[in-house]
């Protein structure tokens, strides 16, 4: 295996610029109105049900290829190395950048009272009034969740980091005291899979949100495992005609799943639609690595080279945004869409640059140089 596989940026950057466009349409879908508002919403269910397991998904892929070409790992890394790397590359931005979004927050609110708006003026600006001014630094301690909904997230996309923190700390440990040979890892990988879902559907039905978003570890964790599932299967490094033609299908069974899955919060309701959301998922990133082997461009790899970075630093152009799109409102017809693609694809090739910027200059800010 080379040392970098150009399809698995292209992989990266597939999925960062769905993270960037769902959170574009969920903008979008505040300020349109009629069948413009009814495709946002489709829209904005087609890139939830899969974006962020596919994450996961990729980095169990990943994992399982190194470990196709190797066949015998070397055994996990030493526990303490391995967590000091991770915070440095996960939670030194995590601290960071949730520090500017607060008082880049508190300032605008501030601002915004002082000239008469209403508590509802600005983005989470009736959240921010509702909470005095420390509680928002005293949440970035427990990334933002707690039970009950006492947590307080100012910038949301960051609780993506301390989740992916704890998933790869998770499963070090795991790797510490399982087989690590080719005869078990498929067995293995299928059990703990099961096993992760099933502890992670007892959070996300009978707990609720837990600190550092631990009740969503084991839920992640499962996708990273079924990604070393797939990646221990026969199957060609680059797609044949056969599996080129059979992605559009694919997709299709997809985009018409989408429209019976009720809503995202059905998964919160009961076993049934938990394990309907994990089969959307694992449809829906599957078929986005289909997708990226056989659209695999240098485009898609150099924004997958920089999607930590375009994680942090995205929501802060769509934050401006909004405040423009927000005072024209009541926006209908195909115009939405077109609007909502090209604000993505603006904000990604913004964020993409800034990034670029920032790695010459204070790297560790967004995860380092790789």
């Amino acid at each position: 295996m080379k040392e970098r596989e150009s399809w698995i940026d292209s992989w990266k950057g597939f999925l960062i610029f769905l993270v960037v466009l769902g959170h574009v349409t969920g903008m979008m879908c505040h300020f349109s109105a009629g069948e413009a508002r009814g495709m946002m919403r489709y829209l904005y269910r087609f890139i939830y049900l899969f974006h962020m397991p596919a994450f996961f998904l990729l980095v169990g892929v990943l994992s399982g290829l190194k470990f196709k070409v190797q066949g015998l790992r070397s055994g996990a890394p030493q526990i303490r190395s391995f967590v000091w790397r991770k915070f440095q590359r996960l939670l030194v931005p995590y601290f960071f950048w949730g520090v500017v979004s607060v008082v880049i927050f508190l300032a605008t609110t501030a601002v915004t009272a002082r000239m008469g708006g209403s508590a509802t003026d600005g983005y989470y600006g009736a959240r921010m009034f509702d909470f005095p001014w420390w509680r928002p630094f005293v949440s970035l301690l427990h990334a933002g969740f707690w039970p009950n909904g006492e947590g307080f997230r100012c910038n949301s996309v960051l609780w993506f980091l301390p989740c992916m923190f704890g998933v790869l700390v998770a499963r070090n440990a795991i790797q510490r005291f399982t087989p690590q040979t080719p005869n078990a890892s498929k067995t293995q990988a299928l059990f703990l899979a099961i096993l992760c879902l099933i502890l992670g559907g007892g959070l996300r039905l009978y707990v609720g949100p837990l600190p550092w978003c631990l009740d969503r570890v084991p839920r992640f964790l499962a996708f990273v495992y079924l990604g070393e599932l797939i990646a221990s299967l026969p199957t060609p490094k680059r797609p044949n005609v056969g599996t080129s033609k059979l992605l559009p299908l694919g997709w299709l069974v997809f985009a018409l799943g989408v429209i019976y899955f009720p809503d995202l919060a059905a998964a919160y309701s009961s076993w049934t639609w938990y394990f309907a959301e994990a089969g959307m998922a694992l449809l829906g990133g599957v078929l986005s690595m289909g997708l990226a082997k056989v659209v695999d461009c240098r485009l898609l790899a150099g924004l997958g080279v920089a999607s930590l970075g375009i994680m942090l630093i995205h929501k802060f152009p769509i934050l401006a945004v909004q405040g423009i799109v927000g005072r024209i409102g009541g926006l209908e017809g195909w115009t939405v869409g077109c609007l909502a693609i090209g604000l993505a694809v603006a904000v990604t090739v913004l964020s993409w640059g800034a990034v670029k910027v920032i790695r010459k200059w204070t790297p560790w800010c967004v995860g380092g140089n790789v």
